[in-house]
């Protein structure tokens, strides 16, 4: 048996054969992904596949291996996937993304108000450079979210799920297009995968539109699969709605650190801005963050950030790096990751840990999920 590596446009596909058959295949996706304002390169991993006669026989482990193995040659900072549960937590990957979901009445939806003759209509290719921008617009301080490359995006090929067909439509103002939406093609209910607005006057032309949608379906209620501090979401409150998070373990949304010091150069410029954000620790030092696969310092003096060549002496901050990535990741907070025994945080770093990891609601929108 040999692992073939076959190389693509953005991608490279992981094969283990056996008498010049696969039988079992990983594909790693060369992606950029947002924490806060900064700007990761992340290795998707999709397309994982074991033929039936040969699964529970170690050979998935074997691809995925090869494939990590790569991601760190290749310099990835971290890898994201969408994992069946308690198997990726093997390879040191955690769940990174709550998945969120907000529900609103048909009939409240209908309420909306649009105000300024917005005109709605479907999606088309010439509309990709204004969608793309009004991505970047609402995402980007975003983090989990996926940076669509203009060149290689091909629009929306799914919708709130991997078999689901998606729709959409624009809002178009004498400005241009100002909105969007993408929903799932079904006639017994109305998900939404994805909104996006220019100015907040197109949030009641996308509700109502969606609810008149929903109504042609006789469907009582639409849902978004959006973040819960989203400000499309937080626009649905005034009409009534119900807000629904799960947050997983070891499945659906998951990531893991491939570069630690990588990810901590990436991001420092990020970290630098949260310090300016919040309030003075009065913090001046180094934090040399220890976990499984090494360790990297991190100075910090007033509201400067920096990474030091060298890990020596400083406050040491433990834990195993599948914690630290849901600490980056905003998935927990530092009191929640501080319950894992296998965590010790000095206490006097714990206020300026604290302002640089807050807690929030990391999310890849659904029509990028791989």
């Amino acid at each position: 048996m040999q692992i073939i590596r076959t190389p693509g446009e953005g991608w490279t596909k992981f094969e283990l054969l056996a008498e010049g058959r696969a039988i079992s295949r990983v594909v790693v996706l060369d992606l950029k992904m947002r924490i806060g304002r900064a700007v990761v390169r992340v290795a998707g991993v999709g397309g994982v596949w074991t033929h039936p006669d040969h699964r529970l026989k170690g050979y998935a482990r074997r691809v995925m291996e090869s494939a990590l193995a790569y991601m760190a040659e290749e310099g990835f900072d971290i890898s994201l996937l969408f994992g069946i549960p308690e198997f990726y937590n093997k390879f040191g990957y955690a769940s990174v993304l709550p998945d969120c979901r907000v529900s609103v009445a048909t009939s409240d939806a209908k309420r909306a108000d649009p105000k300024g003759g917005f005109k709605i209509r479907s999606l088309t290719k010439a509309d990709y450079d204004a969608v793309l921008s009004i991505y970047e617009t609402n995402n980007y301080h975003r983090t989990g979210s996926i940076v669509r490359d203009r060149g290689r995006w091909k629009g929306f090929t799914k919708g709130t799920d991997y078999g689901a067909k998606p729709l959409s439509f624009v809002v178009e103002s004498s400005e241009g297009v100002v909105g969007y939406a993408v929903y799932d093609d079904a006639t017994n209910r109305l998900d939404v995968a994805e909104v996006g607005f220019k100015r907040p006057e197109a949030m009641p032309a996308i509700l109502l539109h969606l609810a008149e949608l929903a109504e042609s379906r006789a469907v009582e209620v639409v849902n978004f699969y959006a973040p819960l501090d989203h400000p499309f979401v937080k626009f649905l409150r005034r009409f009534g709605c119900e807000a629904r998070v799960v947050y997983p373990r070891d499945r659906a949304g998951m990531g893991r650190v491939v570069n630690l010091r990588g990810l901590f150069e990436k991001i420092r410029f990020e970290l630098e801005h949260r310090l300016m954000e919040a309030r003075p620790t009065g913090f001046k030092g180094t934090l040399v963050f220890e976990t499984d696969i090494g360790k990297v310092p991190l100075r910090v003096e007033g509201r400067a950030v920096s990474i030091p060549s060298r890990a020596r002496g400083g406050l040491p901050v433990r834990m195993p790096q599948r914690r630290l990535i849901q600490l980056v990741m905003g998935f927990l907070g530092l009191d929640e990751i501080m319950l894992d025994p296998e965590c010790e945080v000095p206490w006097e770093a714990m206020p300026v840990l604290r302002a640089l990891f807050p807690e929030g609601f990391p999310h890849t929108w659904r029509p990028d999920w791989f």
